[in-house]
């Protein structure tokens, strides 16, 4: 009886402290921690399997950012899509699908986890006002994109005005 007691009491505990760190994990964003993220801001490039890649965020209020992704494929094509960062029902999620759900959000990072249609989970670190990394983790691997500042996607997408004048 005494050993049963004492083996009940350490899975209580044990218990009890798994419960406490997972709800340590799960961090409450307010709408207003979008207004710290402002480092985000701006045009960005960096590589994909040694190819680059753009991308613009743009606050479009106080509540959502604006991405536009720009892949340039060759010397006569080129895509862009566009996603969104917003707060809907008392969360920030990415994408209109709600795939990823933000539980972190600061001066120095972004972290969202998977949530519907998802994959992976997304973590966005700024290394200082020109840089920033993105970390994708999956149960299959890892991705880690370093984004660069660039002055302007408005060069970006001349070049592919350019490109397209040219072809016609």
């Amino acid at each position: 009886m005494k050993n049963t007691l004492i083996i009940w009491l350490l899975i209580s505990v044990v218990a009890c402290t798994q419960k406490e760190s997972q709800t340590a994990a799960v961090s409450m964003v307010k709408k207003e921690d979008l207004l710290t993220a402002k480092w985000i801001e701006g045009d960005w490039e960096s590589l994909y399997n040694n190819e680059p890649f753009y991308e613009s965020y743009e606050f479009k209020d106080d509540s959502t950012i604006v991405i536009t992704s720009y892949i340039y494929m060759g010397t006569d094509s080129a895509s862009m899509s566009t996603n969104v960062l917003h707060w809907k029902d008392g969360a920030y999620f990415l994408g209109e699908a709600l795939n990823y759900k933000v539980v972190e959000m600061n001066k120095k990072e972004i972290r969202m986890d998977r949530h519907g249609q998802a994959s992976n989970d997304v973590l966005w670190t700024v290394l200082d006002s020109n840089t920033w990394t993105a970390l994708l983790t999956s149960t299959a691997d890892t991705l880690l994109y370093t984004m660069r500042r660039i002055e302007s996607m408005d060069s970006i997408r001349n070049l592919s005005k350019n490109i397209h004048s040219h072809v016609e």
